[in-house]
Order: structure tokens, then sequence, then C-alpha cells
């Protein structure tokens, strides 16, 4: 059985990051958008899409959704835990 993708925004640290790491082991495949660098090589491997991108940045989400769902399929599943301070 495929995993449906999940989109997890704010996924460089925190509850971001965390939350990603959980899907990861479930299996599901990953479109992770952070505004500063996903170092996590567990995360960014062939099972996802790790973009650098503000998310108020509409035409980079629409492009990386677009090309995460070309390579997995329809999302599943979107969680935002990008913030601001």
């Amino acid at each position: 059985m495929n995993k449906e993708l999940i989109i997890v925004t704010g996924a460089s640290s925190g509850i971001g990051q965390a939350t990603a790491e959980k899907f990861a082991n479930e299996g599901h495949p990953l479109l992770l958008i952070a505004k500063e660098s996903i170092k996590s090589e567990k995360l960014c491997g062939s099972n996802s899409v790790c973009v650098k991108i503000d998310i108020s940045d509409r035409q980079a989400v629409d492009e990386a959704v677009k090309k995460a769902e070309k390579l997995f399929g329809p999302t599943g599943g979107l969680i935002n835990c990008a913030g601001g301070m």
C-alpha cells in the first residue's frame, strides 16, 4: 500500500522537524518546506522533496507542491508548523 504525500511547513526545526520525522518513520513521502535549510539527511532523502522557501511566497509554494505531487501523487495531509517571531 502506498502512503499519501504529507506536506510539512516549518520543517527545519522544532515541532515541524519532529512531525516530519514521525511521518518519515511511517514511510510517507514528504514535501518539507522551511525558511532555513533542512540539514537532516534522514528527512531529505529519496522519499522527500525539501525546499528552502518562505511560505508567504505563494508561487514558490505552488511550484513545490506541483513537483512533489508529480513524484508522489496527491497530497494526503498538510501540517502547518511555520511561524514567525
